[in-house]
């Protein structure tokens, strides 16, 4: 059930890096803050268990910055929703 949550707000930030705005508002700043230390968290325990190339952890470092930052990535977004819906489906699929 957690994967899905975290699949749904991927997909939530996606759509907000698509929006491309000059102002950080109170919305990207929280999702931005939350993917950010999510792509760290994520890279970090996929560094410990040996795996040094997760590219799902990075896709988050990028969406964070990109959220928190008036500087956008062209076409991240794209990454930060099929990222989602890949792992809500993943969730929908392997959950109990």
């Amino acid at each position: 059930m957690f994967i899905i949550i975290l699949g749904i707000l991927d997909v939530i930030a996606g759509f907000l890096t698509f929006l491309e705005t000059d102002i950080v508002t109170g919305v990207f700043f929280y999702f931005g803050c939350f993917m950010l230390l999510k792509g760290i968290y994520s890279m970090l325990t996929s560094a410990v268990k040996g795996w040094y190339l997760d590219f799902m952890g990075w896709i988050d470092l990028l969406a964070g910055i990109t959220l928190l930052t008036v500087w956008n990535i062209p076409y991240i977004w794209v990454l930060v929703i099929i990222k989602g819906v890949y792992s809500a489906m993943f969730g929908f699929l392997f959950s109990k």
